[in-house]
């Protein structure tokens, strides 16, 4: 309704977008139980806003999202000095990623981040496994320098094809919907994580279009 009303700025949909995305992720972050009374939300909301030791400021700057480009430069020094190159697993796991494990108990986990873990190098020498490498060191690691040119090419490509649908669809509800999560993506994606994070987007943009159809079709057969 926003991106369509007349009265409204182009910006306005965008803002309030991030206003959401911004209030979800701090919350998500401060939350400790499934169940805040409303003071307590508002209390450690203010406190993460406004505080300078547990804020979103020290949040974004001393959490993993600048770190993964450090251990991505680890990955850089050990593939194929020490350890092989993985040939497209960690890439290829985006297709049987979704899968459940009650149906695929030895279902494998490749993760970009395990040659690291098993030197004990970057975050796993302290005792930590779960952290991300940058995409393009994900790509150096798979297929070397060709998947880093590849893989950085493709997503440029499909940048620009949704960027030019979303300019034809821009009335449309659903191509705001896409661009944004889109736009949520790519930073993420570059960061690191590569799976999970285009397992996440794919499950939410198919959701997308699979419930639109759906209820198209319905409303067709009602009529």
């Amino acid at each position: 309704w926003l991106a369509t009303h007349r009265k409204s700025p182009r910006w306005l949909p965008i803002a309030v977008l991030g206003a959401f995305g911004v209030f979800y992720y701090a919350f998500g972050r401060i939350r400790i139980e499934l169940v805040l009374g409303v003071g307590e939300i508002l209390r450690q909301l203010t406190q993460y806003f406004s505080g300078l030791r547990f804020s979103v400021y020290t949040d974004l700057l001393t959490s993993g999202d600048f770190d993964a480009f450090q251990n991505g430069m680890l990955l850089f020094g050990i593939v194929p000095r020490y350890r092989p190159f993985m040939w497209g697993a960690t890439l290829l796991s985006v297709l049987y990623n979704p899968i459940p494990r009650v149906f695929w108990p030895g279902k494998p986990s490749p993760a970009p981040n395990q040659y690291l873990i098993d030197m004990r190098l970057g975050p796993s020498a302290v005792g930590h496994t779960n952290f991300a490498v940058s995409l393009i060191a994900e790509l150096y690691a798979n297929l070397s320098w060709l998947g880093i040119a590849i893989g950085m090419c493709l997503l440029g490509v499909l940048a620009r094809c949704i960027w030019e649908w979303f300019l034809d669809n821009r009335n449309r509800q659903e191509a705001w919907l896409h661009v944004g999560l889109f736009c949520a993506y790519m930073p993420l994606v570059l960061r690191g994580s590569f799976h999970s994070m285009t397992v996440y987007y794919l499950m939410a943009a198919g959701a997308e279009v699979l419930s639109r159809h759906l209820a198209g079709t319905l409303w067709t057969l009602a009529l």
